[in-house]
């Protein structure tokens, strides 16, 4: 392959530099974009569909068969793939959510349930949850067989229904009394939000001054998830976000996009010639 280098070159770029790369291709034609994406491995369009514009990434994936898109999506987070599947249509939707890992899919499809600014359709539905009547000793084999802890270092607690009664920090668990119920050491002053909540009033709640993420629960009290501050400021800035481009050469990221933005597009696409060479 003659063009090796230039090959790896650009699937790197879109490694290292994502955002970057992102500044390259949403000038380019949509077309080509997803002509690329669909011919190189999808961690590589993940990579960089991540930092696009909704708007942008949704346009992209509708030119892709279900499968590639299906693909890309699966190795984005739960927020970055609802944000998307918003803006496409209900059967493409459904069809997308289809390809999706069962985790990820049943995460998205309760997000999806929330209008988008509302406090539930920012929320992280994998979080690190137990029962109250739980004995200290064992909390750990009860967390064990969980995926992901969901960004943040408390558990919460809940009773055998689901109902959220308070939180305590894994650590504060590890300290206690082996034999002690879980519940005896929860902290129950931290409030928990509303799905419904409207974000703009969620972003004005005391309790961000002493946390920062929230439990996040329905309207009887059962907890859905929790919502990191930095979501609600992502939620509440999304609609009013603006793509802010820097001055070329002002940091190093900006140097290598003022060399190589106007040949990048040309070496990812040599990824898809290459490609549909080696196929043939």
């Amino acid at each position: 392959m003659e063009n090796k280098e230039d090959i790896s070159f650009a699937l790197r770029f879109m490694t290292e530099h994502p955002k970057a790369a992102v500044r390259v291709l949403e000038q380019t034609d949509p077309n080509a974009v997803a002509r690329l994406f669909a011919s190189i491995p999808p961690a590589y369009s993940s990579s960089v569909l991540r930092y696009m514009m909704p708007e942008l990434a949704s346009n992209l994936l509708h030119r892709l068969d279900i499968e590639d898109a299906g693909a890309i999506l699966s190795d984005l987070d739960n927020t970055s793939v609802t944000s998307i599947l918003r803006l496409v249509d209900q059967n493409t939707r459904r069809l997308l959510l289809d390809e999706l890992p069962a985790g990820l899919r049943k995460n998205c499809e309760l997000l999806l349930s929330f209008p988008i600014n509302t406090v539930g359709a920012w929320m992280n539905p994998s979080m690190l949850s137990i029962a109250d009547d739980l004995k200290c000793k064992n909390v750990l084999r009860s967390l064990k067989a969980r995926e992901t802890a969901g960004g943040s270092d408390m558990i919460y607690i809940v009773d055998r229904e689901g109902t959220y009664l308070g939180r305590t920090l894994l650590l504060d668990v590890l300290k206690a009394n082996e034999n002690q119920q879980v519940s005896a050491i929860m902290d129950t002053s931290c409030p928990a939000l509303p799905a419904p909540m409207i974000l703009t009033q969620a972003g004005e709640h005391r309790a961000w001054e002493i946390a920062d993420d929230l439990p996040v629960t329905n309207r009887n009290n059962k907890l859905l998830g929790i919502l990191h501050h930095h979501t609600l400021r992502l939620g509440l800035n999304q609609n009013k976000a603006k793509r802010n481009y820097q001055q070329v050469g002002r940091d190093p990221v900006s140097s290598i996009f003022e060399v190589y933005g106007q040949s990048l597009l040309a070496l990812l696409n040599s990824v898809s010639e290459a490609v549909e060479s080696e196929r043939k």
